[in-house]
């Protein structure tokens, strides 16, 4: 079999133009789960805080508090599936993802832990909403989602900064 010349040219022409943008798209895909585990973790915060927030003369329930908590918990879930995605793309992220994806994975544990034993505490004492154990394992939750949410946030920022100034870079170096 004979190869033509100009469709080899052509065809490596179009690898060559899908790569990058195969790489474009898994950083595109990186930061939009950046963003949206970001998202996920202001909630996480959200829910954490309105708990520890509410007072006994509120008259929320320990079946309220437990909607909340199972919220959480689903949330820490999927921010973990998200966080175990980014890191199979190590390779294919900006050093500023990379860093949010480690710094992410301890918090992540320990916020599972703290969602784990202020959902036993609840289950044991749903009489006793207000004791200070379970209020610190709330305050804790809502700290470690709120740093996850400001690394995350953190990082998005850092890659947008960084892409203008490639931009820019390339704008000058053209003219």
């Amino acid at each position: 079999m004979k190869l033509n010349y100009s469709w080899c040219v052509c065809a490596l022409s179009a690898a060559m133009a899908v790569v990058p943008a195969t790489a474009a798209t898994l950083h595109n895909s990186a930061e939009v789960l950046m963003k949206d585990a970001g998202a996920k973790a202001f909630n996480i915060s959200d829910n954490a805080q309105a708990i520890f927030l509410s007072e006994p003369e509120s008259n929320i329930s320990w079946q309220g508090q437990a909607m909340r908590l199972e919220a959480i918990k689903n949330a820490v879930q999927q921010i973990s599936g998200d966080v175990g995605h980014l890191n199979l793309w190590g390779e294919m992220e900006s050093p500023a993802e990379r860093k949010a994806v480690e710094e992410a994975n301890p918090l992540l544990k320990d916020l599972a832990a703290q969602t784990s034993d202020a959902i036993r505490f609840l289950n044991d004492n749903t009489n006793h909403l207000f004791l200070p154990e379970y209020r610190q394992h709330l305050q804790k939750i809502a700290q470690d989602a709120n740093q996850l949410r400001a690394l995350f946030r953190e990082s998005t920022k850092l890659n947008s900064l960084s892409r203008k100034a490639e931009h820019l870079r390339e704008e000058l170096s053209h003219s």
